[in-house]
Parts: C-alpha cells; sequence; structure tokens
C-alpha cells in the first residue's frame, strides 16, 4: 500500500474518531467534558502531525491547517 493512501485512511480515521468525540462530549456532557475536551485537542495535534508528514512525503490532501493567533 502506497504512502498516500496509508496516509489518507489515518487522516480519516483520525478525523472520524475526532467528529464522533465531539458529537458525544455535546450530547452527553452539553460540551463540559474536559477529558473529551482534552482527547479532541490531543486527536487535532495527531491530524496535524499526519498533515505535515503528508506534506513532508510529496503527498496530497483535501484538508490545510489554519493557525488562530
Amino acid at each position: 500500500m502506497p504512502n498516500q493512501e496509508r496516509l489518507d485512511k489515518l487522516e480519516n480515521l483520525i478525523l472520524s474518531v475526532a467528529g464522533t468525540i465531539k458529537v458525544f462530549n455535546i450530547m452527553e456532557y452539553g460540551g463540559g467534558s474536559n477529558e473529551l475536551a482534552q482527547v479532541d485537542v490531543l486527536l487535532g495535534d495527531m491530524i496535524e502531525q499526519v498533515l505535515a508528514l503528508k506534506k513532508e512525503l510529496g503527498c496530497t490532501s483535501a484538508l490545510s491547517m489554519v493557525k488562530e493567533e
């Protein structure tokens, strides 16, 4: 399996899990679970690393990171 395909699958998996965690936190805790919020931040860090690796390897992505200042 080529790097592009592997990284695409990893990217999609992380995004799916992050979305599920975010929805679960809102539905079950009204967005107030600090633990789930921390997991969401970690998943954000992971997707950032995957995008950086894709860029480094010359792979494409439909996503791009926007940093808030």
